[in-house]
């Protein structure tokens, strides 16, 4: 059967006949003319003789020959357009298909037809399909009110049918007209869409498309309903692998695993033909989004976001499930060679062999089946199993999901960031600058990326190298703009190559068209001369017929002889030129005339003598005689007889005058008939002359064609060349999408670094604000042109604000003693080889009160200890947190202490991006090889706040030195800081001398302390304690003045009060250790029975392996002697008593 699949003019079917066919893959254009072009080689309806190809550009004959077109059936499960054969014009033509018995594909009618108001497909077997989607009103509704969502709820009215489904349980996309447009819609234009924000990071709008493919969430009844997606939904996925692979038989092919090896690297290929894969990938992106999305917040390191990261990977833990079990194997597989296999491989070149079973894996029965002598018997001893040669292997993508969440959630659950690092953090994040966020949306911003901003971690390199860098990068884009800009412009010329070359072909063939009309204009004036010829042979034949000459008329192109015609001598009469015998006829015609005066003369005489009277007259002499009668009428008939006698003058005068005229008439006649055919002779001359050249015209017009043939032929030439040559339209247009995709990319990566040159500029310039690198440069609709251009432009003003604004600040050092800051951390730090301590605002407010905005600019460590030779003291030195004043804002002392029960503005935390150092010499180690303040990079701990929590770590599985040797720990800190005022300071001192008047009500880590080594500070009184007189019961360790041992400014004169707050000792394990601390005037009297002050330590917590001896609430002054009793049944030995440590906190007033 032919399935169609129209795409508003384009028809498809799924050839289920093979061996040749007509794959055509252009546009049917307005007319509906897919593709014409002559083929002598199509003898018969639907037959051929020669098979044919279309490679996507041009159609060409394949090698073989087919009889028909459909020699047998088999399922092909993909479209080919169809195209009909024509034999009347030898044409392919598209395939307007209504069915008759006498036409099979009507070349005229519409594609498709009318039954029951939907269009139907009709093809020659009886079978229709749906040929309209029944939703595209709706959608398109739907989609001009922009409620884009509510178009799959409008797709889920959708019937099995149009997914491509026959028997409602398989699906391919590709079986009916319009499935495919439903897989696209509903859900891989969903999965690329969703795919595409979870890489723009945008996690929660990817959620929301995959919830209309796949929704985990919102599940109810049948689990199957977690698929939105009909084709999924209705997919049994339980086995699928396994169901396929054990269905292979030996030697025997299989569609599916066939059209994977002809197209290895086309995945759609197997998804199509097995929609589980599609679903697999589904779930798996699905958890790629969360464990992103999750690692994104992750990455904060705030509490909110690490709440909300938890869920999200608790959500894809729910969704993986348990973690797959891993099965042993039922028994041994029998080694096999290639030879011994030859006759089992399937499809997927595996085979199916038996298991060497080895008991208890054995498929034997527990039931016996015949009881017989009293003993059960089994249908098989051992029994048999089979399995497949090659196992199949697991996902590893699969398997790394349960695997990234456990280390996830586990990193959470014991306070590790994502890198497994140990950290606390605090109870506020980082404060929002509400105003940033309005300018952020009013700019198209997201919030979560403002937000990100702030919690990212300060890139590892210095404002003025990542500015550089942002600037190459940003000259780079500037390129690529450029180069895309000359891409779309060689793009635009080509196609108007293109064009102009289709109107230079067009214009020849039309131009050809007037070549040939010329030419046949030309053999029709050749004709019409041919036939004018005749006119003017007739009248010479006519004329030397009446002028009887014996010439013959002249044939084409034979010389015409000019006939004689010589012209007698012109007489001048009155100044006219006439012939001799007009000449004559003029001449007779005046004695005519002049004749006639004198007949008329005569005979008016005759009348006037006819008035005299008659008279006699006889004439006789001799009688004999006569006599007449004479009168007037004798005298008038004389007269009228001279007149009769001139008048015959005048005739015979006329008579010669018409003689002479019509003498010269027939001279004349003769000369025009000569004349008449001289001309016809000579117009037969003229008119060969114009045949001839008319001939010449014919033969030029022909030779123009001919040559404009050949142009027609180098213009076809020249637009083919222009249509495939190598750098054509469409290179182009691919160089202008690749650049396009790079340009942005390019961008993307200069916005991103030119916001974090911005980071680092307001890191270094001590801002939490700045608006010089904003958002918008990039205008899709104009394809991100001229962005490069105003990103460079903001990045030479944030490189003008950082050298204008750079502020020189002080640069201070300060060495800080763990013995002093927090002794109980040394002795911590000696016991278990790791300690955390912290350094509070107040310590550095004792050598510049009112400073503000201190900022580390490098810590190195100092151990002294004792090591032996070649041996390293390794330890880490991690900061924990630690945060700055940025704000001189202070009006007294209790407003200048940092606000616990609420956020504090005045205070920030900056992430850095190096937090620890790995310490390896112990003498002012910075844990870098070379103090550099001009590297490139940021110097360990470089920004951070000085208000810090540390944590020393020695390594605590294999000791390199005895920790006990450990006297103290030093950190040298280099720091900056900004004089913040008179009232800053002011604010500073008053809170300083609060905190030293208070030293009493802080916790035991907080405070004025001072640790003494009894055994190193004091070692003649360490050895005269450890070696008492004969019989002396209580050993007193005699303490001294503790005064002198305290700091220098706790002895200043400025002191007026000094007291002992609190007393801890620590002592190694001892059963039945009691000891007392003392106070007397004299050192003699130093006993309990005459002692001042005596008090005795009672147990404490502890430290690792040591025991705490403590007294709280002492308040008692420094003056005087002290001493520490022990009461101990059995004197104190070395052996016993390696070292003491005594903790003194103390407490101060100013004046």
């Amino acid at each position: 059967m032919f399935v169609p699949f129209v795409r508003e003019s384009a028809v498809y079917f799924q050839p289920y006949y093979f061996d040749a066919y007509l794959e055509v893959t252009e546009e049917l254009t307005n007319d509906r003319t897919l593709f014409t072009r002559e083929f002598s080689e199509i003898n018969e309806w639907r037959a051929l003789s020669q098979s044919f190809g279309f490679n996507g550009n041009q159609i060409s004959k394949l090698e073989g020959r087919i009889s028909n077109l459909f020699p047998f059936l088999i399922g092909w499960n993909f479209f080919q357009r169809f195209v009909g054969l024509d034999l009347s014009t030898s044409t392919l033509v598209p395939a307007q298909s209504v069915h008759s018995d006498n036409n099979p594909w009507d070349m005229t009618s519409p594609k498709f037809w009318e039954q029951n108001g939907d269009s139907k497909f009709y093809t020659e077997f009886n079978d229709s399909y749906p040929f309209q989607h029944n939703q595209t009103k709706d959608m398109l509704g739907l989609l001009r009110k922009g409620e884009v969502n509510k178009i799959f709820d409008q797709l889920v009215l959708l019937s099995d049918d149009h997914y491509g489904s026959n028997n409602g349980i398989d699906y391919h996309e590709l079986k009916r007209p319009y499935a495919i447009y439903n897989w696209e819609a509903l859900f891989h234009s969903v999965a690329l869409l969703a795919d595409h924000l979870t890489k723009s990071q945008r996690f929660e709008e990817a959620m929301q498309w995959w919830h209309y493919v796949f929704d985990p969430i919102n599940v109810k009844g049948d689990i199957r309903n977690v698929w939105k997606f009909l084709p999924f939904r209705v997919t049994d996925s339980k086995n699928i692998l396994e169901q396929l692979f054990n269905s292979l038989d030996p030697n025997t092919p299989n569609e599916e695993i066939t059209a994977w090896r002809d197209k290895p690297f086309q995945p759609h290929v197997i998804a199509r033909s097995r929609p589980t894969a599609y679903m697999k990938w589904v779930v798996m992106k699905y958890i790629d989004n969360l464990i992103t999305w999750g690692d994104y917040l992750f990455r904060q390191d705030t509490i909110e976001t690490l709440n909300q990261a938890t869920q999200l990977y608790v959500l894809a833990g729910h969704i993986l499930g348990p973690r797959p079990e891993i099965i042993p194997k039922r028994g041994k597989i029998q080694p096999q060679t290639y030879n011994s296999l030859l006759d089992q491989w399937d499809a997927f070149s595996n085979a199916m062999v038996d298991l060497e079973l080895i008991f208890p894996f054995s498929n034997q029965i527990a039931v016996p089946q015949v009881i017989s002598d009293g003993k059960p018997h089994y249908i098989n001893v051992y029994g048999f199993a089979t399995t497949l040669y090659f196992c199949l292997p697991d996902n590893p993508k699969l398997l790394e999901y349960w695997d990234t969440v456990a280390d996830r959630l586990f990193k959470i659950r014991h306070c590790l960031n994502i890198e497994g690092i140990f950290r606390e953090l605090d109870l506020y994040g980082s404060p929002i600058d509400p105003a940033l966020l309005v300018q952020a949306a009013a700019q198209g911003l997201s919030i979560s990326s403002v937000l990100n901003d702030l919690s990212t971690p300060m890139p590892n390199y210095r404002f003025n190298y990542l500015l550089q860098r942002a600037l190459e990068v940003t000259s780079e884009v500037k390129s690529l703009g450029g180069a895309l800009l000359s891409a779309l412009e060689k793009k635009d010329g080509e196609s108007l190559s293109i064009l102009r070359a289709q109107h230079d072909t067009r214009m020849q063939n039309l131009i050809m068209e007037v070549r040939n009309q010329q030419l046949e204009e030309a053999k029709a004036s050749l004709d019409s001369l041919e036939q004018n010829r005749k006119a003017p042979e007739h009248r010479l034949n006519y004329y030397l017929q009446l002028i009887d000459a014996n010439v013959d008329v002249p044939a084409v192109d034979v010389a015409f002889t000019e006939l004689p015609n010589p012209i007698p001598e012109i007489k001048q009469d009155g100044g006219l030129k006439l012939l001799p015998p007009e000449a004559e006829e003029i001449k007779k015609a005046k004695l005519s005339a002049d004749l006639q005066i004198a007949v008329g003369t005569v005979e008016t005489l005759a009348s006037i003598l006819s008035l005299i009277p008659s008279f006699d007259v006889d004439v006789k002499p001799l009688g004999v005689g006569g006599g007449f009668t004479i009168g007037g009428n004798d005298f008038q008939n004389s007269s009228i007889a001279v007149a009769r006698a001139l008048q015959i003058g005048v005739n015979y005068t006329s008579f010669q005058s018409s003689a002479a005229a019509r003498k010269a008439g027939f001279t004349r006649q003769q000369q025009d008939r000569i004349l008449q055919a001289n001309l016809a002779g000579h117009e037969l001359m003229q008119i060969d002359k114009q045949i001839t050249a008319q001939i010449i015209r014919r033969d030029l017009a022909q030779l123009e064609i001919d040559h404009h043939q050949i142009q027609i032929e180098q213009t076809q030439e020249v637009e083919d060349f222009t249509r495939n040559k190598y750098s054509n339209e469409q290179l182009y247009q691919w160089m202008g999408d690749r650049l396009k995709d790079l340009y942005y990319q390019a961008y993307s990566f200069a916005y991103d670094l030119a916001k974090k040159a911005e980071k680092v500029f307001r890191f270094e310039m001590g801002l939490s604000t700045s608006e010089f690198i904003k958002f918008g440069y990039w205008d899709s609709a104009k394809d991100g042109f001229l962005a490069g251009e105003q990103l460079y432009l903001a990045l030479k003003h944030l490189e003008n604000a950082y050298v204008a604004n750079k502020p020189h600040d002080y640069e201070i050092t300060k060495h800080f003693s763990l013995q002093q800051v927090n002794p109980l951390a040394l002795i911590q730090l000696k016991e278990t080889g790791v300690c955390e301590f912290d350094i509070p605002e107040e310590s550095f407010d004792l050598d510049y009160s009112g400073h503000y905005k201190r900022r580390i600019k490098t810590v190195s460590v100092s151990i002294p200890c004792i090591v032996g030779p070649y041996t390293s003291l390794n330890c880490i030195l991690r900061l924990l947190k630690h945060e700055y004043r940025n704000s001189k804002i202070a009006a007294n002392a209790a407003d200048y202490a940092k606000k616990l029960e609420e956020s504090d503005e005045r205070f920030v935390y900056n992430p850095i991006s190096t937090t620890a150092i790995a310490v390896s010499q112990g003498q002012n180690d910075s844990g870098v090889f070379e103090l550099n303040f001009r590297d490139e990079r940021y110097m360990p701990f470089e920004g951070a706040g000085a208000i810090s929590s540390w944590r020393l770590e020695l390594p605590q599985e294999f000791y390199q030195f005895d920790y006990q040797t450990i006297s103290d720990v030093i950190i040298h800190l280099r720091y900056t800081s900004c004089e913040g005022g008179a009232t800053l300071k002011t604010a500073a001192i008053d809170h300083l001398m609060d905190y030293v008047k208070n030293a009493s009500e802080l916790s035991k880590r907080e405070g004025l302390f001072r640790m003494l080594s009894l055994k190193h500070e004091f070692p003649d009184e360490w050895y005269r304690f450890l070696h008492p007189e004969p019989g002396v019961t209580n050993q007193v360790f005699v303490l001294g003045s503790l005064k002198e041992r305290l700091p220098f400014f706790a002895n200043s004169q400025k002191v007026s009060e000094l007291k002992i707050q609190s007393a801890m000792l620590f002592v190694p394990p001892i059963n039945g250790f009691t000891v007392s601390l003392l106070k007397s005037a004299q050192v003699e009297t130093l006993d309990a029975n005459n002692a001042e002050f005596m008090v005795q330590l009672e147990p404490g917590a502890g430290i690792d392996q040591l025991q705490q001896y403590e007294a709280i609430d002492l308040d008692q002054h420094f003056t005087g002697l002290w001493a520490l009793q022990v009461n101990e049944p059995v004197p104190l030995t070395r052996d016993m008593l390696q070292d003491a440590w005594l903790v003194i906190k103390y407490q101060l007033n100013l004046q």
